[in-house]
């Protein structure tokens, strides 16, 4: 779904402040340190986490009533992290079969 002009603002804002706590971790990064940083940083619900067969961890969480935030984090190395609007269930994270 579409973002608008002042939710784009807030999701900027929060995609800088947690690419520049998730470059602060320690490495290589756990997917618990990672989960505490985004959960930490969001402010509706749990957001999803998990790591692939690499130890790259991925994440989607919602940030307010704004949209989302979907990144990638590497054992090492600088982590990644886009904005987005939500998904027509009104969350982040599409499950399979949806």
């Amino acid at each position: 779904m579409p973002v608008t002009a002042s939710a784009q603002v807030v999701l900027d804002a929060a995609r800088d402040d947690v690419l520049q706590r998730l470059d602060a971790l320690p490495e290589p990064r756990s997917v618990e340190a990672v989960t505490g940083v985004v959960a930490a940083m969001t402010t509706e619900g749990a957001p999803w986490v998990a790591a692939d067969g690499t130890a790259t961890v991925g994440f989607e969480a919602q940030v307010g009533g704004s949209g989302c935030l979907i990144g990638s984090v590497p054992p090492s190395g600088r982590a990644t992290v886009e904005t987005g609007g939500f998904i027509m269930d009104g969350g982040c994270h599409a499950l399979t079969g949806h």
